[in-house]
C-alpha cells in the first residue's frame, strides 16, 4: 500500500506540479536576472534562466 501511495504521488508530482514549478521558476529567474542584468541586451539573462531551471529539473527528478 504505502509503494503504491508512494507511485501516485511521485505520478502526480511529475505530470503536473513538476512542469508548473519549474516554468515558474523560469519566468522568475528570467525577471530578477532581466531586472539587474538589464545594461546587458544580449542572451545573459535567458541563459542564466535556462541553467537555473536544468539544475533545479535534474535537482528535482534525483531526489524523488
Amino acid at each position: 500500500m504505502k509503494k503504491l501511495l508512494k507511485m501516485f504521488f511521485k505520478e502526480i508530482y511529475e505530470t503536473f506540479i513538476s512542469p508548473h514549478i519549474l516554468l515558474a521558476i523560469f519566468i522568475l529567474v528570467f525577471y530578477l536576472s532581466h531586472v539587474f542584468l538589464s545594461d546587458y541586451n544580449g542572451g545573459l539573462p535567458m541563459l542564466i534562466s535556462i541553467i537555473v531551471t536544468l539544475t533545479l529539473s535534474w535537482v528535482f527528478h534525483k531526489f524523488l
